[in-house]
C-alpha cells in the first residue's frame, strides 16, 4: 500500500525558478469522484470527509493567459483539517519544473514530473517509470457556456511542521464533458484500484486564484 502523501520519497528534479503567489489561472478541468477498493491513508490530524475510499480525480490543464501553462492530474481524498474541509492530496503530477517547484514550496503540495499524451477522446499519463494513469474524456464538446458559478475549492498540503491550507476563488463555467469521463487504466503501483465511472463528474472552463497557504500548527 502507498505511503501517506507527505511521507513518502519525492524525486527531487533540478530545483527551478517559479513564480511569487498569488497565481492566476484559465483552466480547463475534468474532475470525477471515484470509489476505491482501498481506504486512503490520511496522515494523523486528517479525518475523511466523505469516507476514506472515495477520491477525487481531477485532470486540469492550465491554459494560455495563466501564471504557468501546463497540465496537471490529482489524485485527493475529501478530508477534514478541523472544521476545515479541503482535499488531502495523494498524488499529484505536472509537466511543469517551475509549476512543480512552486507546488511544494508554495502550497506544500507533493507534485512530481510526468508526461501527458492526449488525443481527442483520451489522455495518457506516464512518470518516467511507466503509465500511471489513462481517462477517456470529451475534449471537442468542452467548450463553457452561459452564466459562471462562483465556487471555492481548498487543498491540504504540509510546509515543514505546519499544515498548508489553501483556498482558491474559483469561477467556473461547467460544460456537458464531463458525463464523459471514464477511468480507462490505473497503474498497479498504487496498490488500489478506482471504477471505471465516476459516481459523479463535471468538466468546467475555469478562472481561478491561488494565494499563498494559511499555515496551521500541526499538533
Amino acid at each position: 500500500m502507498p505511503q501517506a502523501p507527505w511521507s513518502r520519497e519525492l524525486m527531487t528534479p533540478p530545483e527551478t525558478p517559479f513564480p511569487p503567489a498569488p497565481w492566476r489561472a484559465r483552466t480547463q478541468c475534468w474532475v470525477g469522484l471515484f470509489r476505491s477498493d482501498r481506504a486512503a491513508t490520511l496522515p494523523t490530524g486528517l479525518h475523511p470527509l466523505l469516507g476514506a475510499k472515495l477520491r477525487v480525480v481531477a485532470l486540469v490543464r492550465y491554459l494560455p493567459g495563466s501564471t504557468l501553462v501546463y497540465d496537471e492530474l490529482i489524485i485527493a481524498t475529501p478530508a477534514l483539517l478541523g472544521a476545515r474541509p479541503g482535499l488531502a492530496i495523494e498524488y499529484i503530477w505536472v509537466d511543469s519544473l517551475a509549476a512543480l517547484w512552486g507546488g511544494r514550496r508554495l502550497w506544500g503540495l507533493p507534485k512530481e514530473l510526468a508526461d501527458f499524451a492526449w488525443d481527442e477522446r483520451s489522455v495518457r499519463v506516464s512518470d518516467a517509470t511507466g503509465p500511471l494513469m489513462t481517462l477517456e474524456l470529451d475534449q471537442r464538446s468542452s467548450a463553457a457556456r452561459g452564466l459562471a458559478l462562483p465556487l471555492a475549492t481548498a487543498s491540504i498540503g504540509r510546509l515543514g511542521d505546519a499544515w498548508a491550507y489553501s483556498v482558491f476563488p474559483t469561477w467556473a463555467w461547467p460544460s456537458r464533458a464531463g458525463r464523459r469521463l471514464r477511468l480507462r487504466e490505473i497503474s498497479p503501483r498504487f496498490g488500489f484500484t478506482l471504477g471505471e465511472r465516476p459516481l459523479l463528474s463535471a468538466a468546467c472552463k475555469c478562472r481561478v486564484t491561488f494565494p499563498p497557504a494559511r499555515l496551521i500548527p500541526a499538533h
